[in-house]
């Protein structure tokens, strides 16, 4: 906490402090069932973890940059007063149902 760099368990599992084994370093470590090679990528924050294999990390950038460009789009339409109704062509399904006395 200190360095500002998060770390998260679900439970201690401290082997000792002996310094009896020299440990390895480039191997796949095994974490909840999930095997992380060397050269994945590991993403955390306090909602949660994921792992992206190293084959597919260009990929999922590539599609998240996509993806934050289309939300950037809306935005702008957003602010020009455009609405979600049309933004997402639900207009077509009529308009909302309003709960009695809810309405105007």
């Amino acid at each position: 906490r200190d360095l500002g760099f998060p770390a998260f368990g679900t439970h201690v599992a401290i082997r000792g402090t002996g310094k009896h084994w020299p440990g390895t370093i480039g191997s796949p470590v095994v974490l909840r069932g999930r095997v992380v090679d060397r050269g994945d990528l590991v993403v955390a924050d306090e909602d949660g973890i994921v792992v992206l294999p190293a084959a597919r990390v260009a990929d999922v950038l590539a599609a998240a940059r996509r993806r934050t460009a289309k939300e950037e789009e809306i935005m702008t339409r957003l602010r020009q007063g455009e609405t979600t109704l049309d933004l997402y062509g639900l207009r077509e399904h009529g308009l909302p149902a309003i709960a009695p006395g809810e309405g105007p």
